[in-house]
């Protein structure tokens, strides 16, 4: 056995039994200390752009947080990551419904995720609205040109990160917070690689796409990537797809555990889908139908989506469809021409 297959099996027998709940202890110190000087300093235009002002101008705190990204990981392979996001954009319709049904509801399925977004009541107001601009993320790190240092996917991933200190601070400051741990937690926000990353992967295929063993590693690795540009710690994360499995699988009832807000939250999310532009022509149940597909029976019963048998099987029917869509993939031209329509569609 070589020095690296043993420091291998060393650090996945670590992941499979360090205890994971101190983590939900567990802030994101660095980007705390900047959103709290960048607040003290005030100023106009987004928290990202008001902290890159005050590290041009030296604010220690600013300059520590930019430092810590400016540099990813040896595991960050961009040329990887394109071939994964190259798959999302080429399937731009099966990963448009696995988002909007699938990820996105999986945002606010454990208490404290849910109780954050409910807090303020602006996710009632507009439903419709703030799930157009939850989306923006999920698509805009397929430019993985983008996730280089600086560069425009990389800023959507610190002006999220940058928004869930401010959270932080917030609602400890003004004792909003009824949970143990922390709000938005490393342990809560590291479920990234395995809510938009592995169980993406798997309602892509469910819908009919054709995935390669490199697309779905450079998809996987992707979501690891953008999990650490979100404050998550090495600790947290695999450096490769096995140990990010073995994390993923006890990181789970950590942060799967619907309670009764959230389930207020998901039928409120697709009231929120129902208001999207030409969704109002199918009716409420085939919304539901395809929410509870994209989550599998279990993940729905528990997030309270209603059971449809005839929509079952019309579900099940254009994932059928979608198939034939899939194999077209393998054909360049085809791919090429999706490719080109995902970009300008989702980017």
């Amino acid at each position: 056995m070589t020095a690296a297959s043993i420091r291998f099996d060393t650090r996945i027998n670590h992941l499979r039994d360090m205890q994971l709940s101190p983590w939900a202890d567990v802030g994101d110190p660095l980007a705390e200390a900047a959103v709290a000087v960048a607040r003290d300093r005030g100023g106009d235009g987004d928290l990202l752009a008001r902290v890159e002002r005050l590290a041009d101008a030296g604010e220690p705190a600013c300059r520590s947080l930019l430092a810590s990204v400016e540099n990813p990981p040896s595991w960050v392979d961009l040329d990887r990551i394109a071939i994964g996001a190259d798959m999302a954009l080429r399937h731009f319709p099966q990963y448009t419904l696995a988002v909007g049904y699938g990820a996105l509801m999986t945002t606010f399925s454990s208490p404290d995720a849910a109780y954050i977004l409910s807090s303020t009541g602006r996710f009632e107001e507009d439903a419709a609205r703030r799930l157009q601009r939850s989306s923006a993320l999920f698509f805009g790190v397929l430019d993985a040109a983008g996730l280089a240092t600086h560069g425009t996917a990389w800023a959507a991933c610190m002006r999220v990160r940058l928004i869930h200190s401010a959270v932080r601070l917030h609602m400890t400051a003004h004792g909003q917070w009824p949970f143990p741990g922390k709000p938005v937690s490393a342990l809560q926000t590291s479920a990234g690689p395995l809510f938009f990353g592995a169980m993406m992967l798997d309602r892509l295929r469910r819908l009919g796409a054709r995935i390669t063993p490199d697309e779905a590693d450079g998809f996987y690795l992707l979501w690891r990537y953008v999990t650490w540009l979100l404050g998550v710690p090495d600790e947290l994360l695999g450096e490769t797809a096995e140990e990010q499995a073995a994390l993923d699988a006890r990181i789970l009832p950590f942060t799967f555990a619907p309670d009764d807000n959230s389930r207020r939250l998901a039928r409120i999310a697709l009231d929120g889908m129902l208001g999207m532009p030409g969704a109002d022509r199918l009716p409420r149940s085939v919304h539901e139908t395809i929410a509870a597909f994209m989550l599998g029976p279990d993940r729905a019963r528990q997030m309270g989506l209603p059971a449809h048998r005839w929509g079952v099987i019309g579900v099940r029917c254009l994932a059928s469809a979608m198939k034939g869509y899939g194999a077209a993939q393998r054909i360049p031209a085809v791919a090429r021409a999706t490719g080109r329509s995902g970009r300008r569609l989702l980017l």
